[in-house]
């Protein structure tokens, strides 16, 4: 019965069954597995229980492997695993953060070059969305994928019975981050990601949510280098509440009052406020992979009779770069706006826009992020496009710092230059693993002598 259970609970991925297991644990390659969470107590009445997970290592992989966690929110007693637990948290249904990547991929294969028969147990919660990702970028590092899409679709058909494995955008969007990091590397060694800032000046929504009297709301974080959840995340800005959205209209331009500072990983969500959680969609970004130029793009300020134009006052509650106020709880249930705050107070919309230009700056001259409806956490489950239209999407508008020289179409390493005033750097490379915070739902031809095998 439990087993059943157990069977339901795990859902589209494959599980390792035999006479004696049956476990949500799959081999992406021989030493590479993917499991579920190693559940202890009730938990491990419809999750791997802990005692059969450690029974079945000991068994298959005696004194040769090591468990990767990458869950931020939970702990078990890494003893049982002879205390080869190595901790690389980030939140559920997020990307991790940029720089840990390259760190998790070094460590794991260190690992398994130290021994042919090692082998690396790698799991967040479901042992999926976030497994996957970090799975995917490891092939990524040790080319045995070349492209994002070649790994995601590798381990999607590994993993998952429906290949249904990392399906949230911005998850995905890492794996193909870190493949831009793993070229720039071939090309130049050793690569530095810095962190590079933008200053967000403008949004434009390319059709606008089926929703009947619609109120937005934009909210904006940052992620930090803390590994406590409590600290994780910053919140840089939450917009006045934005009302008279018409459904009917094509364009929405908004432009912010004061312009903001963003660096690095960077999560933008739009709200719909005073309704239930009234999350409409959101996206993490990290702004060092930014680097498109708004004149290289067709078509970019196509402006409509209908459109919609919204200047997003300096009310709007913003903290600044230096001031960044702590968001008290894990990502996954990071702040909601505090729209009771602005009661009797919201922002209307110019309907239809007053200039022709749109936006007050010029577009041509700003570095553009476009995401489609595909791309956009949330947006992309409404499959039968009843909230969105299918051709949905939202361009974000970004001015660099005076003197950081982009070259728009050029690698992403062009966003590193050196003496960019206000952005940290730090070497890939030189990052060490976190070991000790134990804590979610659901080959490279620069290693020399390696000797680890996939």
């Amino acid at each position: 019965m439990f087993n059943k259970l157990k069977q339901t609970v795990s859902r589209n991925k494959r599980r390792f069954q035999d006479a004696d297991y049956d476990l949500d644990l799959t081999y992406i390659k021989q030493n590479l597995i993917a499991m579920g969470f190693p559940a202890e107590n009730l938990e491990g009445v419809y999750r791997n229980r802990i005692e059969d997970v450690v029974r079945f290592l000991e068994e298959k992989h005696k004194d040769h492997y090591k468990v990767y966690n990458l869950c931020s929110e939970r702990k078990y007693d890494v003893s049982k695993f002879q205390s080869r637990v190595a901790v690389y948290p980030f939140e559920d249904h997020n990307p991790p953060r940029i720089e840990l990547i390259q760190p998790f991929c070094e460590d794991v294969d260190a690992w398994l070059a130290k021994n042919s028969e090692n082998v690396a147990a790698i799991h967040c919660k479901a042992g999926k969305g976030r497994t996957g990702v970090m799975i995917c970028c490891y092939l990524l590092h040790r080319h045995v994928k070349n492209t994002a899409a070649e790994a995601l679709r590798f381990y999607d058909e590994t993993r998952t019975s429906d290949h249904k494995g990392v399906t949230i955008p911005s998850q995905r969007r890492y794996v193909g981050y870190y493949e831009q990091l793993v070229k720039d590397r071939a090309k130049s060694r050793p690569i530095f990601y810095k962190e590079k800032l933008l200053f967000l000046k403008g949004i434009r929504f390319h059709t606008i949510p089926h929703y009947s009297n619609l109120t937005l709301q934009i909210v904006i974080w940052k992620s930090s280098t803390s590994t406590t959840p409590e600290s994780a995340i910053t919140k840089l800005y939450e917009s006045l509440p934005i009302s008279n959205v018409s459904r009917f209209s094509q364009d929405m331009y908004l432009e912010f009052g004061e312009k903001i500072p963003v660096s690095g990983d960077t999560l933008i969500a739009v709200f719909r406020p005073g309704i239930g959680k009234g999350r409409i969609f959101q996206f993490w970004i990290n702004t060092y992979f930014v680097n498109e130029l708004g004149s290289t793009l067709p078509s970019h300020n196509g402006a409509s009779p209908g459109d919609l134009c919204c200047k997003l006052s300096d009310n709007s509650k913003f903290t600044g770069a230096g001031e960044t106020s702590k968001v008290k709880r894990t990502l996954s249930n990071h702040s909601e706006p505090s729209s009771t705050k602005y009661t009797g107070s919201s922002l209307i919309l110019q309907s239809p826009c007053k200039s022709s230009q749109r936006f007050t700056f010029d577009v041509s001259s700003c570095l553009v992020l476009k995401l489609t409806k595909s791309e956009l956490d949330k947006a992309n489950k409404d499959r039968s496009h009843k909230i969105f239209d299918p051709n949905f999407q939202v361009m974000c508008y970004f001015e660099e710092e005076a003197g950081a020289g982009i070259v728009a179409g050029g690698s992403s390493a062009g966003g590193s230059s050196a003496g960019v005033a206000g952005i940290s750097s730090m070497s890939l490379g030189g990052n060490e693993p976190i070991e000790d915070n134990l804590s979610d739902t659901d080959t490279d031809g620069d290693n020399g002598d390696c000797s680890c095998q996939l």
